[in-house]
């Protein structure tokens, strides 16, 4: 009888854990930020190249998937900015649309005419 509690203990011990492994990795989980529609402002993209990200993250194992990629004056709709990871000296990202892909995401505020939204999520 013992036995058979301590079994069951175990298995369900695994299946909530594959659960939890399943739901998110670590990088996914950062990777989610609220962006409500603040700012209705629209700027450009200010640099030769720019990666539109699911997240605010781009750095190692933490890094959040990028979506699109921008170039240098295409057109963008900015939303509000959260803090992110650090790029070229600014740790604030813009969640933007850009029409030019069809592709909304997140993009360093470095990388954003007029250094992106002014309005915070």
């Amino acid at each position: 009888m013992r036995s058979r509690i301590l079994s069951a203990a175990a298995a369900l011990v695994l299946a909530v854990t594959g659960l939890v492994a399943l739901t998110a990795t670590p990088a996914q989980a950062g990777c989610s930020h609220a962006h409500p529609f603040l700012d209705g402002t629209g700027g450009y993209v200010s640099a030769t190249d720019a990666a539109v990200r699911s997240g605010p993250h781009h750095l190692g194992s933490g890094a959040c998937t990028v979506v699109g990629r921008a170039y240098n004056g295409y057109a963008a709709q900015y939303y509000c900015y959260t803090s992110g990871d650090t790029y070229n000296g600014w740790s604030t990202w813009t969640w933007v649309y850009v029409p030019a892909i069809n592709r909304s995401g997140w993009v360093n505020d470095a990388l954003l005419y007029g250094n992106g939204s002014n309005y915070p999520c």
